[in-house]
């Protein structure tokens, strides 16, 4: 199962979440999506007496609570919504009680963005939120792009792509977005991975490596963004830019230009903050051309030949603006020395060399001397 959530900025609280019927899938998927976890929890129910250990128990309370998570935002009723919500904080209740100290539901789940919050009191301000929206708001809302902000990505090719922006969705990741374009940071950068279906550029290394692709997928900035804006809110149509996962997080700079339609495909890994509206076919005709044939390589999606951006221009400012309880520390990557992978390909490369100068040596001893004929 998945999380949908989106965010947006109510009396303070920014965590609402969105299921099927809100992606404009109808109320039968999600009622067929509910029936499911409908399924899993009465069997939990009935297994949890067998549970024989107090790591099991944790196990079965955690699932559980999770699972009243899922079925809310995928409900239709908003009566429904609230009375899951509320099960599932009564729920966290008790798994606070009982295991304060859990190696896993203690842990700092998110330093970087909620620094000292534990796995469990963040799961707990998200059910809080969500309860306390619904219980004020009876209808979801519309999810729309910001009015005022756009931008221009121009391509070393000369082609141009026009890009909208969902602050509502996930206001800190276009807002880190914005920051990096307005620094100049996305010139010159080439796009590092290509497939049938997206196209993944921001990647640091590209500019400051230029000619040394194979480790361009290695490259960040230093920081990572939180997993809170995660969203399949937006179904998964061609144009949609997201940000692409990372240890920890979000690639603080790595983003992912998605050149069809993929509904099958869930977003739970990534935050969808961006759409292009124009000049598309730019990058619809990239991903077809030729990737390395290398099946060794750490990034066989490289493509053979780069697409650079010239220029990312934004105009205006995010309509919905992220708190200041995450600011982000930018660290220039250092070049890197070479790789096993470079050193094996410089090594094949120069073997092929010397063997294809024997095969012309060969030709030319061959062929009859043309003077003294």
């Amino acid at each position: 199962f998945r999380t949908e959530t989106v965010s947006l900025r109510n009396s303070g609280k920014r965590r609402i979440a969105l299921g099927y019927a809100a992606r404009g899938r109808g109320p039968e998927k999600s009622l067929e999506y509910l029936k499911k976890i409908e399924e899993v929890l009465a069997n939990f129910n009935d297994k949890e007496a067998d549970a024989l250990t107090d790591d099991q128990a944790w196990q079965f309370m955690s699932v559980r609570q999770q699972l009243c998570w899922y079925a809310a935002v995928n409900s239709t009723d908003i009566p429904k919504r609230i009375q899951l919500l509320g099960q599932q904080l009564a729920h966290l209740e008790v798994m606070i009680e009982r295991w304060p100290t859990h190696p896993v539901l203690s842990m700092i789940a998110d330093p970087v963005g909620r620094p000292g919050k534990t796995l469990m009191a963040i799961w707990q301000e998200r059910a809080t939120a969500e309860k306390a929206f619904w219980e004020a708001n009876p209808e979801i809302p519309a999810v729309l792009a910001d009015e005022n902000l756009s931008a221009t990505m121009t391509l070393d090719n000369g082609k141009k792509l026009e890009i909208e922006f969902f602050s509502f969705i996930a206001p800190r990741a276009v807002a880190n977005f914005v920051k990096l374009a307005k620094d100049g940071f996305y010139d010159g950068t080439a796009f590092h991975a290509i497939s049938e279906t997206s196209c993944d550029g921001g990647n640091p290394l590209s500019k400051l490596c230029p000619n040394r692709p194979r480790v361009w997928k290695k490259g960040s900035v230093g920081y990572v963004l939180p997993r809170d804006e995660a969203t399949s809110v937006m179904d998964t149509s061609a144009g949609a830019i997201s940000l692409t996962m990372d240890i920890g997080g979000y690639h603080g700079s790595h983003f992912s230009i998605h050149t069809a339609d993929n509904p099958g495909t869930t977003f739970a890994a990534h935050t969808i903050f961006a759409r292009v509206t124009k000049g598309l076919d730019a990058i619809q005709e990239y991903v077809k051309t030729d990737t390395i044939d290398d099946e060794q390589s750490e990034n066989p999606n490289l493509p053979i030949v780069p697409l650079r951006i010239t220029s990312l221009v934004v105009t205006g400012e995010p309509t919905h603006q992220t708190d200041d309880s995450w600011v982000p520390l930018f660290i220039e990557p250092e070049v890197p020395e070479q790789t096993d992978e470079e050193k094996r390909v410089e090594k094949e490369a120069k073997k092929k060399a010397s063997e294809g100068d024997k095969e012309d040596k060969k030709d030319e001893e061959k062929e009859p001397a043309k003077s003294g004929k």
